[in-house]
C-alpha cells in the first residue's frame, strides 16, 4: 500500500527524558526528513499550554511524565490530534487507546517500531484523504465492521475478526492478523452492527467467527463445550438454554 509520505507533517514530542526525545526525534528525522518537530515538552502544563494554541498533525507521547501520567493534559485541555504512545508499561495500553491513541511503542525505541507508528498513522490519513473513502465504506457496510480509533474510523473486513470478548465492561476485538482493538459498544451492539450469521455469541463473555471454532462436546446438564483452534484461549460453555440455538447455526 503506497502511504501519503510528501506531505510536511508537524510533529509534537511529549517525553520527560532528554535521551529519549533526542533519539526518538532523530529517529523520525531520518525515516521521514518532510516531519518537522515543532516542539519537545517535557512536562503535563507545557503540554496543556502548547496544545492549547496549536493543532499538530501527530503526538509521541510518553504516559509517565515526571509529574503526573499524561492522561491528565485530556482532562485540561480537548484536542484532536492522534497520539502514538511510548512506554515500558503495557498497563496503560486500554486507557491510551481512548485517549486518541492510534499506536502503542514499547520502550527501548528502535527505528522499525517508530517506523511501524509512523505507518499506522500514515495509513489513516490515507485514508481519510481518499475522496472515495466515505463512498466506499458506505458502500461496502455490508462487508465492514466501522471502529473508531482516536479520530479515526477504521474499516475492518468482517471476515477477518476471529472474535470478541468481554473483560470488566470493555469489549475487545480479535482479528486474524492478531490485531486487538476496543470498543465502547456493548457486545449485543456488536453482534448486531456485525449482522453476519458467521458469528454467534455463545454466552454473555464472548462472541466467536464460526470459522475459529475447532470443536465441541456436549456437557452433562445440556450445557456445550466449544473448544478453538488457538488451543490457548480457554474454551467457552454455551447454556443448555441456547444449545438448540447454537447447533442449528452450526449445522447451517
Amino acid at each position: 500500500m503506497n502511504f501519503i509520505t510528501n506531505r510536511t507533517k508537524n510533529i509534537l514530542i511529549v517525553e520527560d527524558q532528554p535521551y529519549q526525545a533526542e533519539l526518538l526525534s532523530q529517529l523520525i528525522a531520518d525515516l521521514r526528513p518532510n516531519y518537522l518537530i515543532d516542539d519537545c515538552l517535557c512536562d503535563i502544563q507545557s503540554s496543556i499550554s502548547y496544545l492549547q494554541k496549536k493543532d499538530p498533525d501527530l503526538i509521541f507521547m510518553d504516559i509517565e511524565l515526571g509529574d503526573d501520567l499524561c492522561f491528565e493534559i485530556f482532562n485540561k485541555v480537548s484536542f484532536n490530534a492522534p497520539v502514538i504512545y511510548c512506554t515500558s508499561h503495557h498497563e496503560f495500553a486500554l486507557e491510551a487507546f481512548y485517549k486518541n491513541g492510534i499506536h502503542f511503542l514499547t520502550k527501548p525505541l528502535t527505528e522499525a517500531r517508530v517506523r511501524d507508528g509512523i505507518e499506522k498513522f500514515e495509513q489513516l490519513e490515507n485514508q481519510l484523504s481518499n475522496p472515495d473513502f466515505k463512498t466506499n465504506v458506505e458502500y461496502q457496510t455490508n462487508n465492514k465492521f466501522l471502529l473508531n480509533v482516536g479520530r479515526f474510523t477504521v474499516p475492518i473486513d468482517k471476515d477477518t475478526i476471529k472474535y470478541a470478548y468481554l473483560k470488566e465492561k470493555v469489549v475487545y476485538i480479535v482479528t486474524i492478523t492478531g490485531k486487538v482493538y476496543t470498543s465502547d459498544k456493548t457486545l449485543d451492539d456488536f453482534i448486531s452492527q456485525l449482522g453476519s450469521k458467521k458469528f454467534f455469541r455463545l454466552n454473555r463473555q464472548f462472541i466467536t467467527h464460526v470459522d475459529f471454532i475447532d470443536k465441541y462436546s456436549s456437557l452433562e446438564g445440556g450445557r456445550i463445550e466449544v473448544r478453538f483452534k488457538e488451543h490457548e484461549l480457554d474454551n467457552q460453555f454455551v447454556s443448555f438454554k441456547k444449545r438448540n440455538q447454537f447447533l442449528n447455526w452450526m449445522n447451517e
